[in-house]
């Protein structure tokens, strides 16, 4: 009897266990990451000293970044590998140049170990526009004074 009882009890949680694979299907598992930022100016990754980049940390089904997308097991964790050059907000991914120069920012889900990262270029601010101007005029030597003009 404690046989019979046994395979009835494991028919049992097969079925649960299919109906729950029914009901809620195991999400697929990520095999790559990428990394990319949306800058301030036209071309992506590079900002200006004071200026501020998002890293957008992306895990996908295929390798590369290829295959669907799928959302991250644990959190993602933000670093830059130059915090002379950027700064990174370890939970945001808002990375603020600092300095000019390249830095790598990486992005690692802690629940897959994935990691990426892509290069933020930061270059110095342009010179400050003129505010005002001054004009000097200086008279030649060979010119004669009105004073001794004859007219």
């Amino acid at each position: 009897m404690d046989d019979w009882y046994s395979r009835e009890i494991a028919a049992q949680l097969k079925r649960i266990a299919d109906a729950l694979e029914r009901e809620y299907p195991p999400k697929p598992k990520a095999k790559s990451a990428t990394l990319t930022f949306k800058g301030e100016s036209s071309m992506p990754a590079t900002i200006q000293v004071g200026g501020t980049a998002t890293a957008t940390y992306l895990e996908w089904s295929g390798p590369n970044g290829t295959g669907s997308q799928v959302p991250p097991v644990g959190a993602v964790t933000y670093s830059s590998d130059t915090p002379a050059v950027a700064t990174v907000d370890p939970n945001t991914g808002i990375a603020t140049g600092v300095g000019a120069g390249t830095a790598n920012i990486s992005g690692v889900d802690a629940g897959t170990g994935l990691t990426a990262s892509d290069v933020l270029t930061v270059q110095a601010p342009p010179p400050p526009a003129p505010v005002s101007a001054t004009l000097t005029l200086t008279a030649n030597s060979s010119a004669t004074p009105l004073a001794s003009r004859r007219g």
